[in-house]
């Protein structure tokens, strides 16, 4: 028998790097996750135009080596730079040529503690500057060396290389300038893949740079803004020393109108679902105007704030009573077996089918085992002007009668915010799974559900912020696709995804619809509508005649 050989062409570094990672945004939300994986507190991604705004910069988590410097300037020319520095872990010899040196290597799953997340994936950080630049100048120090490394990577010459493990890598070691730390310096970048940047910064005032859309959120979401994380983490973004703001306003989420919430757990060792939907007194406000035509009248029928806020108390607990559901098991595999059972109407032995169903469903879910609990939140709003400006009339009105601290919001930051945030983003605890979740992206078919019923009541994902996490910190069970743009199909993550699409395609529709209802009646009971109003004008009426 005769033999051959498989080989690897040098390209695949391109293929994996600039082809596959769709984005700067991608790479550089890649490489900050590596960073965090180190166990770096504080992260620093600057960018500089030339050389010499490096060595004017104050803004390094460690000092500068002169060493390294020469490095950067011999390399660099007139090249824009990016850097991103930490103060993590660092690398030992063994990480530098096992772990960042070996594309596909799998050191970051073997040198894991047991249970410790980590975010990044084998291969993908090397992968990511490649993406983002013509070189790499990678310095590291770690507690275990006495010395600092620093190797560079010319990745033309590596990708136009006959065989990638030809190649020698200029290596060097100086003294260290800290304890441990990781510095990528990514040369020949394209800043408007990364910055807005004014084309004329009057008077060289650079405070007007802003971070394109897709890294804004995506850093802002990287750590979850939605709950506070033991595990939080500084990340900061320069350009030519100059901060740049990526501050998520969390303040902003106030203007929702109602918020819905939802937890997949284990009780008595069968998985349960909890929901509920929080209302806000902007809800009553709202839904009385939605009921009075034309909506020319509401000022006539418009009641103060105050009487829209003691409504809310006084039918609190009937809220809270019909707004909250406890889902069984049995009811879960029952609502996920009729859902299946829809693409087989040719079946003709329907009672066969169910119990065929009812097994394949018990089967299903019993994969989530291993990523429980899951938990979400939807906030919903509101962007038409008329509403938008009741609910910041409404904020502005609880703040000053609270003694809080108001600022001076308008719908527009209410429009900007959800044109920048929107979505429902995947979470691996704390940590965001890819760009899964992005404002585009609807991955829990939110669209598909709103062509069919009545629209008014479906979440809609431009008008959505939230999140779902899941409990899965050592990526056993839900992994992301290199691109990190979905996650791997396997039985674990097509499971998930129909519980998470059920939940909020089914019964956050059916939460809203009753929200609507309950307050439609309440306003009824409380004579607050036009009939009513009617009816009791006529019935004064009466009484004076008689």
């Amino acid at each position: 028998m005769n033999t051959k050989r498989m080989s690897v062409n040098p390209r695949i570094i391109e293929h994996l790097g600039s082809d596959l990672i769709t984005s700067s945004s991608v790479a550089i939300v890649e490489l900050i996750k590596n960073s965090i994986d180190a166990k770096s507190k504080k992260v620093h991604v600057q960018l500089f135009d030339y050389v010499d705004k490096i060595i004017d910069n104050n803004q390094l988590l460690i000092k500068l080596d002169q060493n390294v410097m020469e490095l950067i300037k011999a390399n660099a020319e007139n090249a824009k730079i990016l850097l991103v520095e930490d103060i993590g872990i660092g690398m030992n010899d063994n990480q530098l040529e096992n772990g960042f040196l070996n594309i596909g290597t799998d050191i970051k799953f073997n040198n894991h503690d047991d249970n410790e997340a980590f975010l990044g994936e084998k291969g993908i950080g090397r992968l990511a500057t490649q993406r983002l630049g013509k070189k790499l100048i990678l310095e590291t120090a770690s507690k275990a060396c006495d010395r600092s490394k620093a190797v560079i990577i010319d990745w033309k010459n590596l990708i136009e290389s006959e065989r990638i493990d030809n190649i020698e890598l200029p290596y060097y070691e100086f003294d260290k300038v800290g304890e441990s730390y990781t510095r990528l310096w990514i040369i020949g970048i394209e800043k408007n893949e990364i910055i807005n940047e004014p084309e004329q910064i009057e008077l060289f005032n650079e405070t007007n740079v802003s971070l394109n859309d897709e890294l804004q959120a995506a850093t802002c979401y990287l750590v979850s803004p939605f709950k506070n994380s033991k595990n939080e983490v500084e990340i900061s973004f320069y350009n030519n020393g100059i901060k740049i703001n990526t501050d998520f306003d969390t303040e902003l989420l106030d203007f929702a109108e109602s918020k819905n919430y939802f937890e997949v757990i284990k009780e008595d060792e069968k998985i349960v679902i909890n929901l509920k939907l929080e209302l806000t007194p902007m809800f009553i406000e709202k839904t009385h105007r939605y009921c009075i035509k034309p909506v020319t009248y509401f000022p006539k029928y418009r009641k103060s704030k105050d009487d829209y806020i003691s409504l809310f108390k006084k039918y609190r607990q009937r809220y809270n009573t019909t707004l909250n559901l406890h889902v069984s098991y049995e009811e879960i595999v029952n609502k996920l077996k009729e859902k299946r059972k829809k693409v087989y109407s040719d079946v003709k032995d329907q009672k066969e089918l169910d119990i065929y169903l009812k097994q394949q469903v018990k089967n299903d879910l019993n994969e989530l085992r291993g990523i429980l609990p899951i938990t979400g939140c939807a906030y919903n709003f509101k962007q038409d002007n008329a509403i938008g400006k009741m609910y910041v009339d409404f904020i502005k009105y609880l703040k000053e009668n609270t003694n809080g601290r108001i600022n001076d919001y308008s719908v527009s930051d209410i429009q900007n915010f959800l044109n920048q945030y929107s979505g429902i983003k995947l979470y691996r605890n704390s940590y965001r799974i890819g760009a899964l979740g992005n404002r585009d992206d609807d991955w829990l078919e939110m669209q598909q559900y709103r062509t069919s019923g009545q629209q008014f009541y479906r979440i809609n994902q431009s008008n959505t912020v939230g999140y779902v996490s899941i409990n899965d910190p050592l990526q056993v069970n839900i992994r992301e696709i290199s691109s990190r743009l979905d996650i791997v199909q396997n039985n674990a993550s097509k499971i998930f995804k129909e519980v998470i699409i059920y939940i909020f395609n089914y019964y956050f529709y059916d939460f809203n619809r009753s929200a609507d209802d309950i307050t439609k009646s309440i306003l009824q009971d409380e004579g607050l509508l036009q009939d009513d109003i009617k009816k009791e004008v006529k019935i004064g009426k009466k009484r004076v005649i008689n």
